[in-house]
């Protein structure tokens, strides 16, 4: 089983190309088994210099699990109700550039957009990255530029993404914007910077001192960071602090690993309902934070990442699985990875092959 996995990581490691992947990471965990698999193999970067880990990653929007949990934390603490709409609850100084982001027609929604609508990308907003085929050239002029959430959703609305989103509630559309958002609700109601709350409500409970809000707060910790690329182009020389709240973090595989064991093990709840939560509802693939993939009738929880990064965890087996392969242009490698792992492991469907 290991020699299979190593096998597939080094075939997924391809330096040429328009879609190059440099490197690829896998750690596989079920103690139950006794499996702790922890690899990574291929070059630092296009210089050729040999990987020789542990690393640490940007894990994009696997952010979005640790945002959900912050949000949810301030529900059991009582600051809010998923029915709450995000205006109410922000103070007047914030209200004004969310006040005006979501107009269908003639009428404006955004006082409607609720929590809940936010926490699982039904609000009906606009992706600030996706949706806007501009954004990222327009980041690379200034590449050394420091985002805040104001810079960003003035972007938005510069792009007229407001005049393209749908009532709330109506429907499913995955959006950065969403968790933007919560990330200022988190700041409003705690009073404290989103990165705070991160450290003192999650990383520092559970110890896990490699991992960082990229841009808002010193790296800490020791290992070394591997950055993505998007198709022949680094993202090293980028200042991506507008991913924030939707995609901000940086951590290695084992922090991740941590993570996901604590929130299922209800160690950052007070109370078991509140991960129950976050669950996908029966029929569907996305809860409050957390995605679900069915394999072989098992459901693993978990996220993807932008850059080719997968964070999934099936609870009562116990088994993790971390992927990381640092190319925005081709996620679809490590979904095919993550597919050939599972399948070993005694779950999984079809598999296909990967369009290498």
């Amino acid at each position: 089983m290991r020699q299979q996995w190593q096998d597939w990581q080094e075939l997924l490691v391809r330096p040429g190309g328009k879609r190059p992947v440099y490197h690829c990471l896998l750690a596989v965990r079920e103690p139950a088994r006794g499996v702790d698999y922890h690899r990574i193999t291929g070059q630092e970067d296009e210089r050729g210099s040999p990987v020789a880990g542990p690393y640490r990653f940007r894990v994009a929007s696997i952010t979005k699990i640790f945002t959900a949990t912050l949000v949810l934390q301030l529900l059991e603490a009582g600051r809010l109700r998923l029915e709450d709409r995000l205006l109410a609850l922000l103070p007047a100084a914030d209200r004004g550039l969310p006040r005006e982001l979501l107009l269908v027609g003639e009428r404006n929604y955004s006082a409607a957009i609720t929590v809940d609508q936010l926490l699982r990308h039904r609000s009906g907003l606009c992706d600030y990255f996706a949706d806007d085929p501009r954004f990222f050239a327009y980041a690379q002029r200034d590449p050394d530029r420091q985002w805040s959430w104001r810079d960003t959703l003035a972007r938005y609305l510069a792009a007229g993404l407001h005049h393209r989103g749908r009532r709330p509630g109506t429907e499913f559309h995955y959006a950065d914007t969403n968790y933007l958002l919560l990330a200022v609700l988190v700041e409003a109601l705690t009073g404290k910077p989103f990165g705070t709350n991160l450290r003192e409500r999650i990383l520092a409970p559970l110890d896990l001192r490699e991992t960082y809000l990229e841009f808002f707060e010193p790296a800490g910790g020791s290992l070394p960071l591997l950055y993505p690329y998007l198709g022949k182009r680094s993202l090293r020389p980028l200042n991506t602090s507008f991913d924030w709240g939707g995609g901000g973090l940086v951590a290695p595989a084992r922090d991740l690993d941590r993570f996901i064991r604590a929130l299922f093990a209800g160690d950052l709840f007070r109370q078991s309902a509140t991960l129950q939560l976050m669950l996908p509802a029966a029929g569907e693939a996305y809860g409050r934070g957390l995605q679900v993939r069915h394999r072989g009738g098992i459901p693993y929880y978990g996220h993807t990442g932008f850059y080719g990064n997968l964070l999934f965890y099936q609870p009562d087996r116990g088994q993790s699985v971390v992927v990381a392969i640092q190319q925005a242009a081709a996620l679809g490698r490590a979904e095919w990875l993550l597919e050939r792992v599972l399948r070993t492991t005694g779950v999984g469907d079809s598999l296909r092959s990967p369009h290498l």
